[in-house]
């Protein structure tokens, strides 16, 4: 897929007009999706490290809570699953979405505190590889419509 560099919107490789816009899609006026691939791809990683963390604290039963948080971090991986195949079609707002710290950081509290520490891991991936990556990428996600 290629994204029109003047208005964001995507489509198919073959269209040499933008649908959206019609702007004469050429080299100089498109954005590639790698971006997207690698950002889709490191979600999907994250919800692999999720799930396995969160099977391993319901498996180890050291408290209730340590199955509680193993219980939201299977969720936590099941809606990154979804969000991996979503993240091609709402571009718009991504840098807005992981810019904040709130949210990943009290996962990381809740899980540092009674899930364990093989939790950190999942937080410790998300700052770097999916949040770091967005950061690092900003203008072109900003670019994207």
């Amino acid at each position: 897929m290629k994204f029109c560099k003047t208005c964001g919107f995507g489509m198919g490789e073959e269209l040499a007009v933008c649908t959206n816009c019609n702007s004469v899609m050429d080299k100089e006026n498109t954005l590639s999706d790698d971006k997207l691939k690698t950002l889709s791809n490191n979600i999907k990683i994250e919800s692999i490290i999720w799930l396995v963390i969160g099977i391993c604290q319901c498996m180890c039963i050291i408290s209730p809570l340590t199955v509680i948080v193993g219980v939201l971090n299977i969720i936590s991986a099941v809606r990154g699953f979804k969000w991996s195949k979503n993240v091609f079609h709402y571009r718009v707002g991504l840098v807005d979405f992981y810019k904040p710290f709130v949210s990943p950081i009290i996962t990381l509290l809740y899980n540092l505190i009674f899930g364990a520490v093989v939790g950190v891991a999942g937080s410790i991936y998300y700052f770097v590889a999916i949040r770091g990556f967005v950061m690092k990428n900003e203008d072109y996600f900003n670019t994207l419509k």
